[in-house]
């Protein structure tokens, strides 16, 4: 079997998207917005989607996202906003009004995706005994002591992190599956039909 070094060479666009995600993994310590199309936003937190949630919105909930449901994530996580601050809210909207519908979606869909990169896989069997942001701040706080208002304000990129160093201390060989993975794994298939 090739070594990680060789499958970089052999395996087009895995050596970047290994890159990519060490990137998102970094960055995700640094204290600064994010950008979508442009425009300055939080890293996305749990405070965040548990109002995504509540709001039903599509890029939390899945389906398609209307243009309402476009500016109602961008206005939740952008800098500017304010909770209950209806005109802010408003102006905001008008703001970005005039930006592209799907570029906007397309740009979400990035940021959603690279903030979920390091998540936790699903649970198998039948539905959970408490929501999703309950077994994190559990997690985290039992682990590191820190609180619940701390934790939901954390970036999910880096809590997803630590869920991931917490699971790997508690357990030596522990499987992470990455986004890079599936280039690799669609690249050792067809490998695989051809000889």
């Amino acid at each position: 079997m090739a070594d990680k070094d060789s499958l970089f060479d052999l395996i087009p666009g895995y050596r970047e998207a290994v890159q990519k995600e060490r990137a998102v993994r970094s960055v995700s310590f640094i204290e600064a917005p994010e950008v979508i199309c442009g425009l300055k936003v939080r890293p996305l937190n749990m405070r965040h989607i548990a109002l995504l949630e509540a709001l039903g919105n599509p890029f939390m909930m899945g389906g398609a996202p209307t243009a309402e449901d476009i500016a109602a994530f961008m206005w939740i996580v952008s800098v500017q906003f304010k909770p209950f601050d209806i005109e802010a809210r408003d102006a905001f909207i008008r703001s970005i009004s005039f930006m592209d519908a799907s570029e906007l979606e397309n740009e979400i869909v990035q940021f959603m995706d690279e903030a979920w990169q390091d998540s936790p896989s699903g649970r198998d069997g039948g539905p959970a005994p408490t929501s999703w942001a309950a077994a994190i701040v559990d997690a985290i706080a039992s682990e590191y002591g820190w609180s619940e208002q701390d934790i939901m304000d954390v970036p999910v990129k880096r809590l997803f992190q630590y869920m991931r160093r917490i699971r790997l201390r508690n357990d030596i060989k522990a499987v992470f599956i990455d986004p890079s993975d599936k280039l690799r794994a669609a690249w050792l298939e067809s490998q695989n039909k051809t000889a």
